[in-house]
């Protein structure tokens, strides 16, 4: 059985010049720049005194997949009767590249939460710990090729 779309993401994208680039996202009301930074600059060869550093495709793809944890995660907890609205939960999240066949490749995402709770509900994050990234729509886009890990650091209330 063929499986329906029921969502298209509609963006447009404008090369600028040299790396820069600038997306056009449902609802913004103005363009997103992407372009290269640091290593990355480096491995393009980019003079970054040329062209200005920007934040990377790279970057926001990162940046994407950890929202979309760090909402899936907050929900399920919610849901659960466990505040991780402003102030009790937050993400670092660190995504690793390597090459492949010298092409920059994002191979891990390494989710860090840091949640403020009371000792008592430890036990029920870990549970949602366990299964949240299934809920996860980029996540789970992204799963068969990228390594998702996700840790929490408690901070106790």
């Amino acid at each position: 059985m063929e499986s329906q779309v029921f969502y298209r993401s509609v963006v447009r994208v404008e090369r600028i010049k040299g790396p820069l680039k600038r997306a056009y996202l449902p609802l913004n009301t103005g363009p997103i720049e992407m372009g290269v930074h640091n290593e990355l600059a480096d491995h393009y060869k980019i003079d970054t005194n040329i062209h200005k550093p920007t934040v990377s495709t790279l970057d926001y793809l990162v940046a994407s997949v950890a929202a979309c944890l760090t909402g899936t995660f907050g929900g399920a907890l919610e849901g659960r009767g466990i505040p991780a609205g402003e102030g009790y939960l937050s993400t670092l999240a660190i995504g690793e590249l390597e090459k492949e066949d010298n092409v920059p490749v994002i191979k891990r995402i390494n989710i860090n939460y840091h949640l403020k709770t009371k000792p008592e509900n430890r036990e029920t994050v870990d549970r949602v710990l366990g299964f949240h990234a299934n809920h996860c729509a980029s996540a789970r886009s992204v799963r068969d090729s990228i390594d998702i890990i996700t840790r929490v650091e408690y901070e106790d209330i």
